[in-house]
């Protein structure tokens, strides 16, 4: 009986957490990491985010966290006025296309999930990344130097991010963020691919390779794990850190308008505030990527 990759991912996490913890371990050694390494992005899909982001960004920065964020073009548009105020804090902003990819439904306060890159043609695919680089570069007064995939976890497939990093190799970025844990198991904990960064999501503490996902543990009827779990995991992360001090990296990313009124949530980033590094791009400066 042969078992897909995805298959074999669930077993491992569930059956060897902490090997797949002292892999990734490694992995982060093997990229120059020396010791425990945090970053937190944002995904900001919906006008929701927009209305809640500047608080949540002001809560996080006073317990020194400093987010980084990822929104569609359109949607930074719509609120412009509050992202300004977000990137004259110094946050990063990196490209996350710029067509909406999660459409308001008929009832006015339900979002449905849209515009996956494995379910577009390779053109459209394109026009959203190059048209999210206008649209981002106008916003900043200059180029983003990395970008995430909308629904990053749909398109995994090698042939799908060759495609990608061959549009981003036309805009000269330096990373991307838009690949699963999984990869960094296989590789570095950064690792070069087609002559750019990719720096991978990361999982939780009992299950690494299991995305912490804020809208999954929180809001998902089909998933198997809850808002507890949620916390229990960014938790038992923060503990190990301090704790064990080796070199690991927790790419962490959620909705702001999915955390903004969780208590436990902020109460949790306090335990991370340390292992805290700001951008991508002083991530960057920190490991050697080969």
């Amino acid at each position: 009986m042969l078992f897909s990759q995805n298959h074999i991912n669930r077993i491992q996490d569930k059956f060897l957490p902490g090997l797949l913890r002292s892999r990734l371990s490694r992995a982060a050694k093997k990229s120059g990491l020396d010791k425990p390494t945090f970053l937190l992005s944002f995904d900001c899909d919906t006008y929701k985010d927009a209305r809640v982001v500047g608080d949540v960004h002001r809560k996080l920065m006073d317990i020194g966290i400093t987010p980084i964020y990822a929104v569609p073009g359109e949607v930074l548009l719509e609120g412009a006025e509050v992202y300004e105020g977000v990137a004259e804090s110094g946050a990063e902003f990196i490209n996350h296309g710029h067509y909406k990819h999660s459409r308001l439904l008929d009832d006015g306060e339900t979002y449905e999930s849209w515009n996956f890159y494995d379910q577009i043609s390779r053109d459209e695919m394109e026009e959203d990344v190059l048209r999210g680089h206008e649209t981002l570069t106008k916003f900043l007064g200059k180029e983003p130097k990395g970008f995430r995939s909308p629904h990053f976890g749909s398109f995994q497939k090698e042939e799908e991010l060759a495609d990608l990093y061959r549009v981003l190799n036309t805009k000269n970025y330096e990373f991307s963020t838009s690949t699963v844990p999984v990869k960094a198991l296989h590789n570095r904990a950064l690792y070069q691919a087609s002559g750019l960064t990719e720096i991978p999501v990361g999982g939780g503490y009992d299950f690494p390779l299991t995305i912490l996902d804020s809208y999954s543990f929180r809001y998902s009827k089909t998933f198997k794990y809850g808002p507890p779990d949620y916390i229990h995991q960014i938790k038992r992360l923060g503990d190990w850190f301090l704790s064990e001090k080796k070199p690991y990296l927790l790419n962490l990313y959620a909705d702001p308008s999915q955390v903004y009124d969780w208590p436990e949530f902020f109460d949790v980033m306090k335990r991370l505030a340390p292992f805290n590094v700001p951008s991508y791009e002083a991530l960057l400066e920190l490991v050697d990527v080969k």
